[in-house]
């Protein structure tokens, strides 16, 4: 029983400290758009790694 309360207790401070940091560092939504960035600009350089366009990549896609 006590190792459980402790345990819970570790996971409560996990989550509390990685709350606090990311709101340390600009929000939640700054680590979305930081996220939705990086996501975008690795797409883009499959796209052109593959030697399309995006239109062109986008076109592809769509005849399949």
């Amino acid at each position: 029983m006590k190792a459980a309360v402790w345990t819970w207790i570790l996971i409560v401070a996990c989550y509390g400290f990685a709350a606090l940091f990311l709101r340390l560092i600009g929000g939640f939504n700054a680590a979305g758009d930081a996220i939705a960035n990086w996501g975008r600009h690795a797409a883009r350089r499959r796209i052109r790694r593959e030697g399309h366009t995006a239109r062109s990549y986008a076109e592809s896609r769509l005849k399949r």
